[in-house]
């Protein structure tokens, strides 16, 4: 499956990412937040200590206009390092946000629909193996569902020539009884798959 073009796609923020994006954003905040103390608090508080010096007022300008400016390039690398870790896992959490909800139809018994994997996805060796154990499943349980019906007919057959034939044969009656009852169970155990 090839991606849509970038107008098309749309935007859904998995956990997984929200995970990543704090996990970047808060070393660079406590990084910024230790630099500013180290940098700036000490030169602040001594340029404080000598007020009336011009030296000391040029000084403390200066550090006023240089710490603003860093605020901004911390702020700004802050935005970009977000969106950086946006787009550097949303490879990851496309591939994810199919594989819960392929996940909640297995859970609800559905097993008609395949996983689709875009090209340039991560995890697509697990989708892969994945999509061919659902279809797998679904084959067997297709095969189960068709034998069962089959048998069920067979049994049919069997009841009615039982009955043409006049003769009260209480042995087979209850082995096709038996039978009947395996049957219902099998149907009932395919019951909530949706193929």
């Amino acid at each position: 499956m090839s991606r849509p073009p970038w107008w098309r796609r749309q935007l859904y923020v998995h956990p997984i990412q929200r995970k990543y994006l704090a996990l970047s954003l808060i070393p660079l905040l406590l990084c910024s937040l230790a630099m500013f103390g180290v940098a700036f608090l000490p030169l602040n508080l001594l340029v404080r200590e000598h007020p009336g010096d011009f030296s000391a007022v040029v000084a403390s300008s200066c550090l006023g206009l240089v710490g603003q400016r860093l605020w901004l390039a911390v702020f700004g690398t802050m935005l970009a390092v977000a969106g950086l870790s946006i787009l550097a896992t949303h490879a990851l959490a496309g591939p994810l946000m199919r594989l819960e909800k392929i996940g909640k139809q297995l859970a609800a018994g559905e097993l008609h629909q395949g996983l689709q994997i875009r090209q340039g996805d991560d995890l697509q060796e697990i989708a892969a193996d994945l999509d061919t154990a659902i279809t797998t499943l679904r084959g067997a349980l297709l095969e189960t569902r068709e034998r069962a019906h089959l048998a069920r007919e067979e049994v049919q057959r069997m009841d009615e020539g039982l009955a043409a034939a006049g003769r009260a044969a209480p042995d087979l009656a209850e082995a096709l009884a038996k039978t009947r009852s395996h049957l219902d169970g099998i149907e009932t155990a395919l019951k909530p798959f949706r193929l």
